[in-house]
C-alpha cells in the first residue's frame, strides 16, 4: 500500500458527500430513494438538437419556484419546552442549512429557503476539491459565503430527499422527512423531538449574538443580504460595520472573515475567524474554516489541533470533524489515533452520508497490516459509491490486501 500517495487525494477535505452525489445521480431518473416518480407511458423523452434534454426535463426547468411554508413545534423528549436558542435546519444532500429559530414556547413557521442567515455546517460538503459539490451545494470555500453559505430559492423538487431537524448545544434531535413536499400541502409538520445527550459545550450559535445591539444585528443582516448577491465588498463593509458597533461580535467576525476569504484576502480572514474565537471560544464555525485553511496548506498539525477543539466542544454532532480529525493524524503517520478517530466518524454516520469514511478506514487499517479489515472496509466504500471518485483505486487497493489475506479466495476479488 502506498500511503504517501494516498495522503495527497486528501490534501483537501476530499470531497465528503461526492459520494453520495454519485450514488443519487445514478438514480435520479428512476426517483428511487429520492422522493421522485418515474415518468409516465404517456410523456415524451424526445430530445432536442442531440443535447439529451428530455421534454420532461425542459418542462420541469421552466416551472416557477413558488413559496413553500413549513411550520412545527420543537418539545424536549421529556415533554418539556426546550431552552436556550433552537435553530431549525434543512438537510438536503448532506447540506445542512439554517431556515428558522423556534420561539420560547418551542413552535416555529417559516418560508423555505428565504432566511438570509441560513448556513451549511461542517458535516457536509463546502469543504471540497472543485468539481465535486453535490446537488445543492453552495461549491467550494471562498466561491461562496463559506462553509454557512447562502443558496437561494428552493423548488419542490430540490426538496427530495431533505429532512427537517432542530439543532439544540446538548441535545440530539429527530428528523422529519419532506419527501414530495409540494408548494401548497398543508404547512404543518409535526413535532420535533430532542433527546439529551452527554455534555456538550460547542455550538454553532454563539452567545454574544443574544447581546449585540441592533444597529449591530442590522448590519450584520444587511451584510448577509448582499453576501446572499455575491456582492463580496459591501459584505464586507457592513460585517465591518458590526463589528465596529460591537467588537464582541463573534458571528459578525466569522461573517467577515467569510467575505474576505472570498475576496482571496486569506490572512485578513484568518485574523477574523481568530477575532471570532476569542468573542466566543464556544462559537464553532470558525475552527471549521480554520481546519479548511489549514488542510488547503497541508498542514496537518493545524488541522488535526483544530479538529480536536472542534471535537472537544461537541463529541457527538458532526462526524465530518471525526473524518478531518482521522485525516490529519493519518496523514501524520499516527494510525492509532487516525483509526480512533475513523471508527468514531462511522459510528456516528449512521446514514452513511460520508461514504470516505470507509475508503479512509480501509487505507488505515491496510498501513496498520489489518489485511482482512481493510479488505471488509473497501468493499463497504465500493457498496455505498461504486462509482465513486475513488472506486477504481479502491477496487485495485481491494484485489491488493486479498493478495495479503492467505484465507482470502480468489474469488473474492473485485471484478
Amino acid at each position: 500500500m502506498n500511503r504517501t500517495r494516498l495522503a495527497v487525494s486528501f490534501t483537501v477535505f476530499a470531497a465528503l458527500t461526492a459520494g453520495t452525489a454519485f450514488a443519487q445521480s445514478g438514480s435520479s431518473s428512476s426517483g428511487s430513494g429520492s422522493g421522485g416518480s418515474k415518468p409516465t407511458g404517456g410523456t415524451s423523452t424526445s430530445t432536442s438538437s442531440g443535447r439529451g434534454t428530455t421534454s420532461t426535463q425542459q418542462q420541469q426547468q421552466r416551472q416557477p419556484e413558488r413559496p413553500i411554508f413549513l411550520r412545527g413545534q420543537v418539545v424536549v423528549d421529556d415533554g418539556t419546552k426546550p431552552q436556550g436558542h433552537v435553530a431549525i435546519e434543512r438537510i438536503c444532500n448532506g447540506v445542512v442549512h439554517r431556515e428558522a429559530y423556534a420561539d420560547q414556547s418551542g413552535s416555529f413557521s417559516f418560508q423555505v429557503g428565504a432566511n438570509t442567515g441560513m448556513f451549511q455546517d461542517a458535516s457536509v460538503s463546502s469543504m471540497q476539491m472543485p468539481g465535486m459539490n453535490p446537488p445543492g451545494s453552495s461549491g467550494s470555500l471562498g466561491s461562496s459565503p463559506g462553509i454557512f453559505g447562502n443558496s437561494g430559492g428552493v423548488s419542490p423538487r430540490d426538496l427530495m430527499g431533505c429532512e427537517i431537524r432542530a439543532s439544540l448545544a446538548g441535545f440530539r434531535s429527530d428528523s422529519i422527512m419532506l419527501t414530495s413536499r409540494q408548494a401548497f400541502d398543508d404547512p404543518e409538520i409535526g413535532t420535533i423531538v430532542l433527546h439529551r445527550m452527554g455534555k456538550v459545550e460547542g455550538s454553532t450559535v454563539s452567545v454574544t449574538s443574544l447581546k449585540a445591539p441592533k444597529d449591530a444585528q442590522k448590519a450584520l443582516e444587511r451584510g448577509r443580504k448582499a453576501a446572499k448577491k455575491k456582492n463580496w465588498p459591501d459584505a464586507q463593509a457592513d460585517f465591518e460595520k458590526a463589528v465596529q458597533i460591537y467588537p464582541g461580535y463573534a458571528e459578525a467576525w466569522w461573517e467577515l472573515g467569510v467575505a474576505q476569504n472570498a475576496q482571496n484576502n486569506t490572512e485578513e480572514a484568518r485574523a477574523s475567524y481568530d477575532k471570532a474565537i476569542a468573542a466566543d471560544a464556544r462559537f464553532m464555525p470558525p475552527y471549521f474554516q480554520l481546519a479548511q485553511m489549514a488542510a488547503n496548506k497541508s498542514d496537518w498539525k493545524a488541522m488535526a489541533e483544530l479538529t480536536d477543539k472542534v471535537l472537544a466542544l461537541d463529541a457527538y454532532d458532526y462526524p465530518a470533524m471525526y473524518f478531518f480529525n482521522a485525516v490529519a493524524y493519518y496523514n501524520m503517520g499516527n494510525m492509532d489515533v487516525a483509526e480512533k478517530s475513523a471508527r468514531s466518524a462511522k459510528r456516528l454516520d449512521s446514514q452513511h452520508r460520508i461514504p470516505r469514511i470507509n475508503y479512509l478506514l480501509a487505507n488505515i487499517l491496510a498501513a496498520k497490516r489489518d489485511y482482512p479489515g481493510a479488505a471488509e472496509e473497501f468493499r463497504s466504500y465500493l457498496k455505498f459509491v461504486p462509482d465513486g471518485p475513488d472506486a477504481q483505486q479502491a477496487k485495485m487497493q481491494l484485489a491488493e490486501v486479498l493478495k495479503k489475506t492467505p484465507a482470502t479466495t480468489t474469488a473474492e476479488a473485485p471484478k
